[in-house]
């Protein structure tokens, strides 16, 4: 390297000329130069009388001056020296060139990635183009490879992740023979693990001799190590390795560096898009036995105790189509079940809509509550605007059998309560138990066809917003005074 570049410099006019000059106004016009291999670069070399002088830069013999007069050195050298900072501050300029270049394509591609399984396939991309790009030629030289040889020959490129499940540090992907026989590792175990605990990014050229090292079914000489740290911790790590003996360089480990440090963030926000559908899809099946409120109270919540039965203060709604064990006399099991799910699917929806808690099925019947697991305003209210609409959608539903047949009897009541997880420490079931619930389903089951019967309690506080008349007085078990009833008007 050093020979091509001082005898192009010696090469340069500028710089020949001006030895031309000093050799002319020197008395023994006697001058060779050698690169630092004494092989001549210029002069006859026969020059009696001279002293052997040293070429430097940066504290390195570049070269040698043989001359009679040391002010003819100096000048030269000094020459010498200020083309080799030039060129230096070129070769820099353009390394910065290429790694800005470099950051900016790696970071546009990364940008439009969002499954870590693409993520983790372009990285491993853009580090096997750095072996490539980085002037690591010693596999081509050395073992006479093509360029697509010496990346697979020369260099495993894996990517390990901390699986927050385990605590282990995990193969994710790789490229190579090593990588797929990697053992899953705990953090400070082994170089990676070290690294993944340090921080600190490190080269190991002679791994035989690293006590940190564990040896794999395919022996490797050579390793670079960086760690993947994301604005608030370090999520993994990015390893290169060989299978020959090579040596990675500190500007090697730079370049890799710069590639985990631009990884970090979109593998991270992989993972936590990966999660984030993993949770919808859980949540999901969830709500289809669950209802949503309670879903997201259990998601959001971070104590054990979220459910435990209290006193709460709700509307309770049941509702039961009239006559249905005959109505099913008349038809097939299997088109029972299409037609009680298509109602319970629209009733739900309806229950949803006016932020009540689907509780339970029971047969053909619906027991929901307004109030919990989170508490609501005007809960008398959405209750009896549920049911209303309920009564109305069965009505004008899709299928004609359903609005022709299916008459519900809906009865609501509201007041304080039990509510909250009951049962056993095997099953349990987040529900309401009371007086209240009682005279609810009461309501219900004496209710026509079409018809929403309500309490004192929720006729006063819904009575500005609906129209209602004076039932009557019924009697319910357990009761001493009777239930005085209210009919919605709808």
């Amino acid at each position: 390297m050093f020979r091509s570049r001082l005898n192009k410099i010696l090469q340069k006019k500028e710089i020949s000329n001006i030895i031309d000059f000093l050799i002319d106004s020197d008395v023994s016009n006697h001058i060779s130069i050698y690169d630092q291999d004494e092989t001549l670069l210029f002069g006859s070399g026969e020059c009696s009388g001279t002293k052997h002088y040293p070429i430097m830069f940066n504290s390195e013999i570049i070269g040698w001056i043989n001359c009679a007069d040391e002010r003819f050195h100096n000048v030269i050298s000094s020459l010498i020296a200020i083309e080799y900072e030039k060129r230096a501050l070129a070769t820099d300029t353009l390394e910065k060139y290429r790694e800005m270049s470099m950051m900016y394509d790696i970071s546009t591609k990364l940008a439009t990635c969002i499954d870590i399984d693409q993520v983790i396939q372009l990285i491993l991309d853009e580090a096997q183009n750095l072996i490539a790009k980085s002037g690591l030629s010693f596999g081509r030289k050395q073992y006479n490879l093509t360029d697509s040889e010496q990346r697979v020959f020369l260099s495993n490129v894996s990517v390990m992740l901390l699986n927050e499940e385990t605590g282990k540090l995990e193969v994710t992907g790789g490229r190579g023979r090593e990588y797929r026989k990697k053992t899953i590792i705990a953090p400070g175990e082994g170089i990676a693990g070290r690294v993944f605990v340090s921080g600190k990014a490190e080269i190991v050229n002679d791994v035989d001799n690293d006590p940190r090292y564990y040896a794999g079914e395919n022996k490797i000489f050579s390793l670079m190590c960086t760690p993947l740290r994301t604005k608030d911790k370090v999520i993994g790590v990015l390893n290169i390795s060989s299978q020959k003996p090579v040596n990675y360089l500190a500007k090697d480990l730079k370049l890799f560096s710069v590639l985990a440090s631009l990884a970090a963030s979109p593998i991270e926000n992989s993972i936590l898009h990966q999660k984030r559908i993993k949770e919808e899809h859980i949540k999901s099946n969830l709500e289809r036995y669950i209802a949503p409120q309670i879903v997201q109270a259990i998601i959001n919540s971070t104590e054990d105790v979220l459910f435990s039965p209290q006193k709460k203060n709700i509307a309770l709604l049941f509702a039961d189509i009239r006559k249905f064990s005959t109505l099913c006399e008349k038809l097939q099991p299997e088109q029972v079940v299409t037609y009680l799910n298509e109602y319970f699917t629209f009733m739900v929806e309806i229950i949803f809509k006016y932020h009540g808690t689907l509780n339970k099925f029971v047969g053909d019947m619906v027991f929901a509550f307004f109030g919990a697991p989170s508490p609501i305003e005007d809960k008398e209210i959405l209750a009896v605007e549920a049911a209303v609409q309920m009564q109305k959608r069965i009505k004008s539903m899709p299928t004609k059998w359903i609005s022709d047949n299916f008459h519900t009897g809906i009865g609501i009541s509201s007041g304080e309560v039990i509510v909250g997880n009951i049962g056993s420490p095997r099953h349990t079931d987040y529900t309401a138990i009371g007086d209240e619930v009682n005279i609810a389903e009461r309501l219900e089951s004496i209710a026509k066809g079409g018809q929403i019967l309500v309490t004192r309690t929720v006729y006063e506080a819904a009575q500005s917003r609906f129209e209602f008349k004076k039932y009557g007085d019924i009697e319910v078990k357990g009761r001493v005074n009777k239930v005085e009833i209210f009919e919605v008007i709808y």
